[in-house]
């Protein structure tokens, strides 16, 4: 079922209200254009809910407000939404792909958590927090992007993401939580472009995980991590000029190197 609008209220009732609270099992309702809320626990275990399409006006989401909407298959954002708040679409579980504005600056803890068949997400270019249990058993997600305004990531935000198999940290990143990968058993490569420490307890509880990127900075602040981590996965720093030219490189490999965005130092 789709979330409906129908012209249930007059011009005047419209005119006044802002913000949608809870409804009950059916979920047939009528979202006006000036509404700019979804209240806490609004549409939360609506069984029959198939298609969410929310307009522009709406700038939060509110807490679980479509959790356990467990038939949910498609979600439009709405243009301009700046917030969606804990757990708000937690165990959609036929939710396949999701489109996140630039709009939103804050996505709460486990916004999407066990939504078990998610494959992508594209997350907003103006967020700077990956809060915790954000993914917890996204099973299915194949696919993210980190942007590159995200300065913190924290714990089982990738908990049992069992089909993940690569992912890249930005350069924007100053806080990696020691427990951020776990149970990621198909993850391969992680390649950290920040420039930060990596926690020398850190959990990746990863079976296939054979190589990590990092930069010579978070090489150099991570002598714990390395030690640890080196003889079981191979970590693997950039080169400088003149290495690269000491093992027989070209100018001209050097440069597809380059062309292909891998650190180098100069």
């Amino acid at each position: 079922m789709k979330l409906k609008y129908k012209a249930n209220y007059t011009p005047a009732e419209k005119a006044q209200i802002t913000s949608i609270g809870p409804v009950d099992s059916g979920c047939d309702v009528e979202i006006p254009n000036n509404i700019t809320k979804i209240k806490d626990y609004n549409f939360s275990s609506c069984p029959n809910l198939e298609k969410v399409e929310l307009p522009d006006s709406i700038k939060l989401i509110g807490e679980r407000a479509f959790e356990d909407c467990e038939t949910l298959k498609e979600l439009i954002l709405p243009k301009f939404i700046k917030t969606i708040n804990f757990g708000a679409f937690r165990a959609c579980f036929n939710l396949k792909e999701v489109n996140i504005p630039d709009s939103l600056t804050t996505l709460d803890d486990e916004a999407f958590s066990i939504c078990a068949s998610l494959e992508k997400i594209k997350l907003s270019n103006n967020l700077t927090c990956i809060g915790h249990d954000i993914f917890y058993k996204c099973t299915a997600l194949k696919e993210v992007n980190i942007p590159s305004s995200i300065i913190d990531m924290y714990y089982n935000a990738f908990f049992g993401c069992k089909s993940l198999e690569s992912i890249e940290i930005p350069e924007s990143v100053k806080f990696i939580d020691s427990r951020l990968f776990i149970d990621c058993e198909n993850l391969k490569e992680i390649t950290i472009r920040a420039k930060c420490e990596i926690p020398k307890n850190i959990t990746w509880d990863c079976p296939k995980l054979k190589k990590i990127y990092v930069t010579q900075e978070s090489y150099d602040l991570s002598p714990g991590f390395v030690s640890k981590y080196e003889n079981k996965i191979e970590i693997i720093k950039p080169k400088t000029l003149d290495e690269l030219l000491d093992e027989g490189k070209s100018f001209r490999e050097i440069n597809k190197i380059i062309n292909n965005q891998e650190n180098i130092i100069f």
